[in-house]
């Protein structure tokens, strides 16, 4: 599955991805536009290390 998300949906998105299992998550991709989860998501999340891994290892 395709996961579209824009602006602070993909905020909403990826932290909503982030509840799912790693084998749930290898058959979702995100695609994020007008999104700012590189600067929004470690300032509200600064605590989930996880997330802001799960972040980087998605940079492309």
């Amino acid at each position: 599955m395709v996961v579209c998300a824009h602006s602070q949906g993909s905020l909403i998105t990826f932290a909503a991805l982030n509840l799912l299992t790693d084998e749930e998550i290898k058959r979702v991709g995100l695609v994020t536009f007008g999104s700012q989860l590189r600067v929004i998501f470690p300032r509200s999340h600064a605590d989930l290390a996880a997330g802001v891994r799960a972040l980087e290892a998605a940079r492309v």
